[in-house]
């Protein structure tokens, strides 16, 4: 249930409870900033495969990078289900967010290499475009984004 009703009658957003307005606020301007930077990080990685031959030629040929990709992401996914209260603390969370990271980025280059990376180069650009202007919408309008009103 996203939201509830309070004694008062008044709906109570999902992080109400948690944080104030200007803590809500500043903690989902912080998480659509981290998802923009994340995006330009891939795009970034995926336009070298797109426009470097050998770049794209070395994820071809290495095929053992699939592999790695799948355990990286298998075992964050782990550890996320698994054991919620060490993830939730730093530094193990940065270290598993900075993982899943590099193995999409990887991930999404060897697609940019195997196919026609322009239709994935576009996806992402436009991704980043809409994640930016949540982050805007987040950080600088009083706009609740957590809870319909």
């Amino acid at each position: 249930m996203a939201s509830e009703k309070s004694s008062s009658g008044e709906r109570e957003g999902v992080l109400d409870g948690l944080l104030g307005d200007d803590n809500r606020r500043s903690f989902v301007t912080q998480v659509y900033s981290t998802v923009a930077v994340q995006t330009t990080f891939t795009i970034g990685v995926s336009l070298i495969s797109l426009f470097v031959d050998s770049f794209a030629g070395f994820e071809i040929r290495n095929y053992w990078l699939l592999f790695w990709i799948g355990f990286a992401i298998s075992w964050t996914i782990v550890w996320v289900f698994c054991a919620p209260p060490i993830v939730r603390t730093a530094p193990y969370n940065y270290i598993l967010l900075t993982l899943l990271t590099f193995s999409h980025t990887i991930l999404a280059s060897i697609c940019c290499a195997v196919t026609d990376g322009r239709v994935i180069a576009l996806v992402t650009v436009i991704i980043l475009a809409l994640e930016t202007i949540l982050a805007f919408i987040a950080g600088f309008t009083d706009m609740d984004l957590t809870d319909q009103r």
